[in-house]
């Protein structure tokens, strides 16, 4: 293919992925008109328009070669001119029930469609489907399309009936169900041990729910789900949750770091560990773990208490000297029964211990069990509840942590920081639930935009921040100003009324800015320029 092709295709590539993004925006305010014409007068000319977006997305979507998308825009299309009358009265109840099933089933091949476009992730290792059992149509397509963002096959469920036919045809990975869902249609309570005895359901269940209460917590524990998440969902613990509970890759593998001077021991240990999906580095020098643990930031260090010079007592003193290590979890590989040395070992901060010798399974299991929940925890007073995101403390870990890398390896580092546009006046405008709307929607285009090696957070308030190493200004700016246009072409809906909204960036970079206080500095300077000038732009400080 000549280089001219080349460029032709990936042009064609982007237009794809494009459209597909603009997708949810466009049925939304078809679904927006549809609620107003039911709410209020009936109007033909409001009418009209809802059918010219009908047609509009039939004629796109065979352009861009969603023949399905195409056929069900249509189908509306024509129901819709079936409805127009000369003295704006409304329609019976029947047209109007014909014209909800059309536009849910438009919703379903739209979620059909971010599935199978290029535009998204997709880590999950297994082609497993995750089913949603919801009787409501609004809230399961909007979980639906949050997790098909993490790489996730969604097939939402909203009757005994069709819940039936897919359990005959295909065993799902996960069942996330509705506690309301399975109150009416599943004989209540029951509905795991229902699932489980009926259709020798293994995989695992999880609970959604409007609920908050003891009682109904512990219906849920009592039914044996495995876990228990409340509405509206942080989709980010949930992917966590999912991970742990069916080890689907769906998030990036624990990272773990094997201190063992015995190579032939420490290639052992880590092959049993690598077999659960584990990333597993190894240092057979224990004088440099903690250079190791500065560079690759692991989740879990397993170290053995004796090695020639050293042992791990001291070691443990020395890495929990450095503040932002204090919580880093250690797992001590040991032969010594010693009580008080276990003891000893304790005070200076190991977590855990492992005994010589020790079992394949002894020992992925302890690890796994360990690192699995340190991730959770970590995620719990890490991560922005809203936006699933890094908060201010850890933005500011990574960075020092990462520049060091960059100064011990004579590596490039850039840092961007974003604040939305005019965010009090959305606020006050549209009301909060539109602002933390704004917020989750920015978030996830930044999940979705930048490389799996860049640190993305919430500052605070409307300030986002992307960490990206191995990356020069000029190339934090592309990749910034892409993420803008993308972004002030997205519609926000609240109640009746469509709005955009934009935002401003602010760039700097190492070796430019030698240190943490100067990088920070200098992209709120840049950030302050773009705003002077006019906002809905990029500097680079």
């Amino acid at each position: 293919m000549s280089s001219q092709q080349e460029e032709f295709e990936k042009k064609l590539n982007d237009s794809r992925v494009k459209y597909v993004n603009s997708l949810p925006g466009r049925i939304s305010e078809i679904k927006l008109i549809w609620n107003q014409l039911n709410k209020n007068e009936w109007r033909t000319e409001v009418l009209l328009k809802m059918q010219n977006l009908a047609h509009n997305l039939a004629g796109s979507g065979g352009t861009f070669g969603f023949p399905k998308l195409s056929d069900q825009a249509r189908a509306l299309e024509h129901s819709l001119n079936e409805l127009k009358t000369s003295n704006n009265t409304h329609p019976d109840e029947n047209k109007k029930i014909l014209i909800d099933d059309i536009l849910s089933a438009l919703q379903e091949v739209e979620l059909e469609t971010i599935r199978q476009s290029p535009a998204l992730p997709t880590p999950l290792t297994k082609a497993d489907v995750v089913y949603i059992l919801d009787a409501d149509n609004e809230s399961s397509f909007a979980m639906s399309r949050q997790l098909m963002y993490y790489g996730c096959s969604v097939k939402v469920i909203n009757e005994i009936s069709s819940l039936e036919i897919q359990l005959h045809n295909a065993t799902p990975l996960l069942i996330l169900i509705d506690y309301d869902f399975a109150e009416l249609m599943l004989g209540g309570h029951n509905v795991v041990r229902t699932l489980r005895k009926q259709w020798l359901l293994t995989c695992p269940i999880i609970y959604i729910s409007l609920r908050d209460d003891f009682e109904s917590r512990m219906h849920a524990i009592k039914a044996t789900a495995s876990a228990y998440f409340t509405k509206p969902l942080d989709v980010a613990l949930l992917m966590e949750r999912i991970n742990i509970l069916t080890n689907a890759g769906i998030v990036e593998p624990y990272r773990i770091l094997l201190v063992e001077d015995d190579e032939e021991l420490a290639n052992y240990y880590a092959l049993v560990m690598k077999r659960g999906g584990m990333n597993v580095f190894i240092e057979t020098k224990p004088e440099l773990a903690l250079s190791k643990i500065l560079e690759l930031n692991p989740e879990l260090v397993v170290m053995d208490l004796y090695m020639p010079n050293y042992n791990g007592i001291d070691l443990i003193k020395l890495i929990r000297q450095h503040q932002s290590l204090l919580t880093l979890p250690i797992v001590l590989l040991t032969a010594e029964k010693d009580i008080n040395l276990q003891f000893l070992a304790r005070e200076v901060g190991v977590d855990d211990f492992l005994q010589k010798p020790i079992t394949e399974s002894h020992l992925f299991d302890s690890v796994l069990n360990r690192v699995q929940r340190s991730r959770y925890m970590n995620m719990s007073m890490t991560k922005d509840s809203l936006t699933g995101l890094f908060v201010h403390k850890k933005i500011n870990e990574y960075l020092d942590i990462h520049l060091n890398i960059c100064r011990r390896y004579k590596r490039s580092l850039s840092y961007i920081i974003l604040d939305i546009d005019n965010f009090k006046t959305i606020n006050d405008t549209y009301g909060h639930l539109a602002g933390d709307n704004v917020l989750v929607s920015l978030a996830n285009l930044l999940k979705t935009s930048v490389r799996v090696t860049d640190f993305v957070g919430r500052y605070g308030g409307e300030e986002f921040v992307i960490i990206s190493p191995e990356t020069d200004e000029i190339s934090a700016f592309n990749t910034v100003e892409r993420v803008r246009k993308k972004f002030a072409e997205m519609q926000h809906y609240a109640d009746d009324k469509v709005f955009n909204v934009t935002f401003s960036a602010g760039i700097s970079a190492f070796p430019k800015c030698a240190d943490t206080d100067i990088v920070m500095a200098m992209a709120d300077k840049a950030l302050y320029q773009s705003k002077d000038n006019g906002r809905n732009q990029s500097t680079i400080g």
